[in-house]
C-alpha cells in the first residue's frame, strides 16, 4: 500500500459517508466501505499508451466530491461518486527531462480548498497548482534553494503554510512549514537524526504537529507563529514526548474531537 486517505466528510451515523480510498502496487485507487471491508469501486489512471498509470500519493478535495491521485509527472482527478476511468488528468512536467514542472513520481498530495492544492516528488520538488488554470503550471514552487530528500507527505495549515516530510535525508530528519508567501522554510519539526525510506506521517491540529520518527519516537510540537523566536526558520519547540514506539513509527494522527492519538509502527527485520 502505498497511500491511504479517509473520506473527509465521514460522520459514523451516516454509513454512505464511512470510507476511505487507498493505492497500492500496480493496482488502481479504490474505495472502501469501513464497516464491512468490500470495495465500493475502482478510479482507473491510464497513461499516453493506455496503459494502468498506478497512484503513489490520493487527496480528497475537502467536500469530498474529488479524488486527487499522483502518479508519475501527472496529477490525475476523479469525480468521487464515478467510479470507472474517467478523469481529468493534470501533467506536472512534458518529460521526465524537462528543465521545468515537477519531475518523478508525485509521492505526496494535499489539498488546501476545492481548487488550490501541492504535490510533491519523491525528486525532491514541491509546488502549489490552482486546479482552475491547471495547463499554467505551479502557481509557486518552494525551496528551491535547497534539494529535498523525497517528499512524502504534505499538509496546508490555516495560516498560509505547506508542512511537507521527506524521506532518507542526510541531515536530521525533520517535518518542514513553508511559508506560501515566499516558498521559503519558516519553521522545522526535528524528529530524529536516523534517516529512512518509509514514508513517514505526521498530523496537524490547530497548532500542534503530531510526528514519529525511524527510531520510534513521538514527539508533539508546537507550531504556532512566534512560538520559538523571530528567526526565519525556528526550530518548533517540542510540548510533549509520548513513550517511544517499538519500531519505526510511520503513522502518526490525532483524534478530531477527543485528547487522544492514534500511531502506527513496524519496519522489517532480518535475521542475522
Amino acid at each position: 500500500v502505498y497511500d491511504y486517505k479517509w473520506y473527509p466528510q465521514m460522520h459514523s451515523d451516516d454509513p454512505i459517508s464511512c470510507c476511505f480510498a487507498s493505492c497500492g502496487r500496480g493496482q488502481p485507487a479504490h474505495l472502501w466501505d469501513a464497516f464491512t471491508g468490500a470495495c465500493r469501486g475502482s478510479y482507473v489512471g491510464r497513461d499516453h499508451l493506455d496503459e494502468n498509470a498506478p497512484a503513489y500519493s490520493l487527496a480528497f478535495s475537502p467536500s469530498g466530491a474529488r479524488l486527487l491521485c499522483g502518479g508519475d509527472r501527472c496529477v490525475r482527478v476523479f469525480d468521487t461518486g464515478r467510479c470507472g476511468s474517467d478523469c481529468d488528468a493534470r501533467p506536472t512536467a512534458a518529460t521526465r527531462r524537462a528543465k521545468s514542472g515537477v519531475k518523478g513520481l508525485l509521492g505526496a498530495l494535499a489539498c488546501r480548498d476545492e481548487a488550490v492544492y501541492a504535490v510533491g516528488s519523491y525528486g525532491g520538488q514541491i509546488a502549489v497548482y490552482d486546479g482552475r488554470e491547471p495547463s499554467t503550471g505551479p502557481a509557486l514552487r518552494v525551496c528551491k534553494d535547497k534539494p529535498l530528500g523525497g517528499v512524502t507527505a504534505l499538509a496546508f495549515d490555516g495560516r498560509g503554510r505547506l508542512f511537507a516530510a521527506c524521506r532518507n535525508e542526510r541531515d536530521r530528519a525533520c517535518v518542514r512549514g513553508f511559508d506560501l508567501r515566499t516558498g521559503r522554510v519558516a519553521v522545522r519539526c526535528r524528529r530524529g537524526a536516523t534517516p529512512s525510506h518509509q514514508r513517514l506521517g505526521f498530523d496537524l491540529r490547530e497548532d500542534r504537529l503530531l510526528a514519529g520518527g525511524a527510531d520510534g519516537r513521538v514527539f508533539v510540537f508546537d507550531v504556532a507563529p512566534g512560538s520559538s523566536s523571530t528567526d526565519a526558520a525556528a526550530d518548533a519547540p517540542v510540548v510533549a514526548e509520548l513513550p517511544r514506539a517499538p519500531d519505526c513509527c510511520n503513522g502518526a494522527a490525532f483524534h478530531p474531537h477527543r485528547p487522544l492519538v492514534a500511531l502506527a509502527s513496524g519496519q522489517r527485520h532480518y535475521a542475522d
